[in-house]
């Protein structure tokens, strides 16, 4: 008596959506992208030593 639940048929899952696959592709690739970007730009607009940074000349917008 104290096994009739086991009797009930358990739903099977259909598995991931089509559309969950493609958009977690598609965000994997995204971070892969701007990991490559960001290695790519690490040496750029960087000045090294820090303290050299007090020396680089700043432009405001009018161009001055």
């Amino acid at each position: 008596m104290a096994d009739d639940w086991m009797d009930v048929e358990i739903p099977q899952s259909r598995g991931i959506p089509f559309t969950v696959q493609v958009f977690f592709a598609i965000g994997i690739l995204l971070i892969l992208f701007m990991g490559a970007i960001s290695a790519f730009n690490s040496k750029e607009f960087h000045v090294w030593p820090a303290s050299d940074s007090a020396k680089v000349q700043l432009h405001n917008a009018n161009g001055s």
